[in-house]
């Protein structure tokens, strides 16, 4: 009599599979803003039973100004003595915050008798020969941020600038797209007035220290055009239903509250034009696992 053995049966095993979705603002179906833009392809973007998506990385070419004309592009000054309420306007650009300074003084011309900026130690000065006082407004806000205003009941011929001055008008973008997100039980919220599902968060500061003007101050993210890239490891994983296929997909980047309002995409100043005039992009990836 043959003994039986039983024929042990091995059970293939497949490592859950990962892929990549690659976005480019440049590629929107609809839309001439990086900010807000749709992309709707005839087939689908992605077919398979994967169950996780995050943002693995973001690669951002800005190239916005920081002085907008209407918003934040005055300075008043008041002459004891003469003119009262002296307005510069500046042009529409990026700058730093020694560029305002030198700037201003510029605009201000035979209106600031003998107006310099002046350094002193560690310490700039705007200075004239007659006294004189800023009034705060618009970009006088921005420059003096932290340090109040200067007494309205004060004349000086030197006035200290150097008080935490912060000439960026967003310092954060949260990229966002609902058809990505609207799978996501736990939802992200913030101290902000608007609570959005995100992708993921773009903070304006640099991973390393920042460079400095020729006056100190130093030369935040945001005051000058640039492109970075920027990883998030572990990238935050939104579920997915493994039988809902990504089809056309809508993107928009708000900014923080504060400078711009009504909790509406960034709103690019930048007109885009015949001439070829290279205003913000960016890319990014976005991992698909199905694990």
């Amino acid at each position: 009599m043959t003994e039986y053995i039983a024929v042990e049966r091995a059970i293939p095993f497949r490592q859950p599979a990962v892929s990549n979705l690659m976005i480019d603002s440049v590629d929107s179906t609809y839309g001439v803003s990086a900010f807000d833009f749709l992309i709707n392809k005839p087939n689908s973007l992605l077919n398979g039973y994967f169950t996780r998506i995050g943002a693995t990385e973001v690669i951002l070419d800005w190239n916005e100004p920081n002085v907008i004309t209407g918003e934040n592009d005055t300075v008043v000054i008041d002459i004891s003595g003469g003119a009262q309420n002296i307005t510069a306007t500046l042009p529409q650009s990026a700058y730093t915050v020694a560029g305002v300074l030198d700037a201003l003084i510029s605009l201000f011309g035979a209106s600031l008798p003998g107006g310099a900026v002046t350094q002193i130690g560690s310490n700039v000065y705007i200075s004239s020969t007659s006294f004189w006082r800023l009034d705060i407004t618009t970009m006088g806000n921005q420059l003096f941020l932290g340090a109040g205003p200067i007494p309205l009941t004060t004349y000086s011929q030197t006035h200290q600038v150097r008080f935490n001055a912060d000439l960026r008008t967003v310092r954060y973008l949260d990229f966002i797209s609902s058809q990505l997100t609207n799978n996501q039980n736990v939802k992200d919220t913030s101290t902000d007035a608007y609570d959005r599902n995100v992708l993921c968060r773009w903070y304006m500061d640099w991973d390393d220290s920042p460079i400095f003007d020729k006056y100190g101050f130093p030369i935040l993210m945001g005051y000058t055009a640039f492109g970075c890239r920027r990883l998030f490891s572990p990238a935050k994983q939104i579920r997915w239903e493994p039988n809902q296929p990504i089809g056309q997909l809508a993107f928009q980047v708000y900014p923080n509250e504060g400078f711009f309002s009504g909790g509406q995409p960034y709103s690019s100043p930048v007109v885009n034009n015949p001439g070829g005039l290279v205003t913000t992009k960016w890319m990014m990836t976005l991992q698909i696992s199905e694990a």
